[in-house]
């Protein structure tokens, strides 16, 4: 028994068999997963009367069955952010009468100058979490929750359009070009892009005319291609899609639409097609459909503001191909100049939205490109981001899905099986707030949809909810619960006027919960939504905030302003309020002296900022993810958690090329936060973790005699003739760098047998600065830098009238340079 819509194939003595058929213990049974877009095998569960097995083989087969056996397969799910999946398969029955909003996160949207930054992008679902980047942060929430699960850095992109990658259980930020695993853990770097596919060879990088091919775990470069023409609007860069074993893009040149396919196992073969025909026709977000050897792509002329682009019409186009290679001969089918949708095409049918109207084709079986008008139907509506379409798993009907542009708020739903000649559609409401909505609806595997809007709002909404979530002011009390009942039953109980259902002003971050002050007539004041406070939830009858993002603010009530911290809300009275950072080692011992100090409620103070240098001692963790001042001062008291330092050592004295060794594993060896020590023939250099992370995965370590004439003239001038000098530089991704962001201990070798010894720096200016903290001591110099200059090691005779002693020193000098050459991969030695 199993289930037939499930992506299985079960063969009994190899011939395909339904669920419910009997065998015999010497029947031999095959499973087979069917591949399928949006899922990853997981493993099979065999389950009997006696116990259950899990199989972790994509095809495995078996005899010897005696009792009745059940087949289930666990599957992972994604739905990418950079590309749209097109058709899925989920349950979303034709009965909704509503989207309710399950939960909500929302992002401040700086809509000021041409490009809007800090609002939401188009989230990526794998399996039970949402991503999403927004600002200056790649976020990572809890599917059904909300709930904030982890963050990585990103930066704040200025764009309309904000997309997240994924492949093979990995996370691809396109505006960092940092690879992470589903953790958020950072795997590598990547070298560019903006979208990403993969199959079973490999891992698929396209963006700004170049495609890059990487094996499974991005470890090896298989191919990269240059010089391909791309796409670019709004943030948006255009569709890719692999098909029979070629890649297939879109792409403009010279305002005319150019299409290309490269062979996806070698990166050769390379075939395009100009079409001279298309020039200044706008094309969204460039998403192409392949179908039966067809490609098709949409264009228009004519913006939703009412902007021309130069061109007249628009439509779909329809051009065939084979094996990489276009065919000139194509077809077009003018439908309008308003905006439109991709084409999609399923089960012998093609569908578009075209301005404010819905076309449905035939699409001939033998010649994609002939498609025959079914019927059309005007509804009204733009659309913008694009349609999708939903097959429930057993049916043939097609359901083809779009929110609509404009922020009358439901999700539009047409009906489709092959044969039909009449519109089939209908408007589901959507409780979320009113706004202009870009982006095209995705599902989760469990028939629930997702999307953002201008606003800056992520929303995730399905056909039901498990509470409703209540707030009731009564004087300068507020009182939350969780509610059981309908809301009906919650208006009776509690005396609520049903006019004031949804109380939901703004969705800002500080306007998320306000009361309704317009209200004041009433005794009880409320927040009634069938939807946990944004960034907050409820556990236990109690109002739980998010420990990420700090507190929000409630409008003025009485004496004082009310804030949400932690679990329970509480009246600020005052304009400052004291708190702590205390410094211990992980035993709790004081390592440091406690700064104290004072702000106003809801002050965010920054951790780092307060992570002091503590000799023999590396900072480890801080009391709470973020300190910020709570009304409540005993909640003020802020702790940093220090270890004590163990510093990695690496010799590398025989390991000197060229006057450099050159280490490709600099971030793996500083994991641990301890310090980084390189011990090489003529001295040691020892790096703090703040300088380590400005580093990059490689660097090349190095000492070297540097002449006196590589001095500029103006800096000789102060070296007397049988002086010698030394350097500290550090070149990373090919720019020096002067300031550290950290501090450096150097050591080199002296001849303790002279007296008067000193060290200097020499700045560009020529001016000598004596190092106060050099010591002397076993025959070495040790100093400590946060910063790179010249370096001058000597033997006070003297002073001119100047002030500049007369230097006899030895010449010497360290470079560190990141990232060149080959790289030596070296074990760590930890040293108390």
């Amino acid at each position: 028994m199993f289930n037939e819509n499930a992506h299985i194939t079960v063969r009994v003595n190899g011939a395909v068999m339904g669920s419910g058929y009997r065998v015999s213990q010497d029947d031999e049974i095959s499973l087979e997963w069917t591949a399928n877009e949006g899922y990853t095998f997981g493993h099979w569960v065999l389950t009997t009367l006696y116990g259950s097995a899990d199989i972790f083989d994509e095809t495995y087969s078996f005899s010897g069955v005696t009792d009745d056996i059940t087949i289930s397969i666990c599957e992972g799910y994604y739905n990418p952010s950079d590309s749209l999946r097109y058709i899925n398969s989920v349950e979303f029955p034709m009965d909704y009468e509503a989207f309710h909003l399950q939960w909500m996160t929302s992002f401040v949207q700086d809509t000021s100058g041409s490009m809007w930054t800090g609002g939401a992008g188009t989230p990526l679902v794998v399996d039970d979490r949402m991503y999403v980047r927004a600002g200056g942060i790649l976020y990572m929430y809890d599917l059904d929750t909300g709930r904030l699960l982890g963050t990585a850095e990103s930066y704040n992109f200025g764009g309309y359009y904000s997309y997240i990658g994924y492949a093979n259980g990995y996370v691809f930020d396109f505006h960092t070009c940092k690879v992470y695993n589903l953790d958020l853990a950072y795997v590598c770097d990547f070298p560019g892009g903006s979208k990403v596919l993969w199959d079973d060879t490999g891992i698929y990088l396209g963006g700004s005319g170049t495609l890059w091919k990487y094996s499974l775990d991005m470890k090896e470069m298989i191919w990269f291609k240059s010089g391909l023409t791309g796409y670019s609007s709004w943030g948006v860069t255009g569709g890719m899609q692999l098909y029979g074993g070629y890649l297939y893009w879109i792409g403009v040149r010279d305002s005319t639409i150019v299409l290309q396919s490269l062979d996806a196992e070698t990166g050769t073969d390379f075939h395009e097609i100009v079409l001279t025909d298309f020039k200044n026709y706008l094309l969204d977000d460039g998403w192409i459909t392949c179908y039966n050897n067809t490609l098709y792509f949409t264009i228009y002329s004519t913006g939703l503001f009412g902007d021309n682009s130069g061109a007249t019409g628009g439509g779909v186009v329809a051009v065939a191909f084979e094996n990489g290679q276009f065919s000139s001969d194509y077809r077009y089918y003018n439908l309008g100049e308003k905006a439109h949708s991709n084409f999609i095409v399923y089960n012998g049918r093609g569908y578009v939205n075209s301005g404010m109207d819905m076309f449905v084709f035939d699409v001939d079986s033998e010649d994609g490109r002939i498609l025959t008008k079914a019927y059309s139907y005007h509804h009204g509506r733009y659309t913008h981001g694009g349609i999708t379409l939903n097959v429930l798993p057993g049916s043939d009907v097609a359901e083809v899905i779009f929110v609509p542009y404009d922020p009358t708020m439901s999700v539009m739903v047409f009906y489709d099986t092959p044969g039909q000649m009449l519109p089939k559609y209908r408007n589901i409401y959507t409780q979320v707030p009113s706004q202009y909505n870009t982006q095209c609806v995705r599902f989760t595997d469990d028939g629930r949809i997702y999307f953002y809007n201008d606003a800056g709002n992520v929303c995730v909404l399905g056909d039901r909810i498990g509470a409703l979530y209540l707030m009731i002011r009564e004087n300068d009390r507020v009182r939350c619960i969780v509610y059981d009942g309908t809301v009906e039953e919650a208006i009776s109980e509690f005396g609520l006027s049903d006019s004031y259902k949804y109380m939901i002003k703004d969705f800002s971050l500080t306007g998320q919960l306000q009361f309704d002050e317009s209200l004041t007539g009433n005794y009880t004041k409320y927040y009634f939504s069938d939807v946990p406070l944004a960034r907050s939830f409820f556990r236990d009858g109690s109002l739980w905030y998010s420990e990420n993002h700090g507190m929000m603010t409630l409008e003025t009530i009485s004496s004082g302003r009310l804030y949400l911290d932690g679990e329970e809300f509480i009246l600020v009275d005052r304009e400052a309020y004291g708190y702590s950072i205390s410094y211990v080692d992980l035993s709790g011992n004081e390592i440091g002296s406690t700064i104290t100090g004072t702000a106003s409620a809801s002050t965010e103070l920054n951790i780092r900022d307060n992570v002091n240098r503590i000799d023999g001692y590396v900072f480890r963790s801080a009391s709470s993810d973020r300190f910020i001042v709570s009304p409540d001062e005993s909640r003020n008291m802020f702790v940093l958690y220090y270890d004590i330092a163990r510093t990695v050592t690496v010799d590398l004295t025989g390991s000197v090329q060229d006057g450099k060794a050159i280490i490709g594993n600099i971030q793996d060896l500083a994991a641990d936060g301890n310090p980084v020590k390189f011990v090489l023939p003529q001295g040691s250099i020892e790096l703090d973790i703040g300088i380590l992370n400005n580093l990059g995965q490689s660097a090349a370590v190095g000492l070297r005699t540097v002449d006196i004439s590589e001095l500029d003239e103006s800096q000789r001038e102060n070296v007397p003739v049988r002086a010698v000098v030394f350097s500290i530089t550090i070149e990373s991704k090919g720019v020096n760098v002067h300031e550290l962001g950290g501090t450096a201990r150097i050591t080199i070798p002296v001849d303790m047998t002279r007296s008067n010894l000193a060290l200097w720096h020499l700045d560009d200016s020529g001016a000598m600065h004596r190092v106060e903290d050099a010591v002397f001591a076993d025959g070495a110099v040790s100093f400590t830098t946060d910063h790179l200059s010249y370096y001058v090691l000597g033997e006070i005779q003297s002073s001119d009238g100047g002030g500049f002693p007369i230097l006899y020193a030895a010449l010497l000098a360290i470079i560190v340079v990141v990232a060149l050459g080959a790289m030596l991969f070296l074990r760590r030695r930890h040293n108390a």
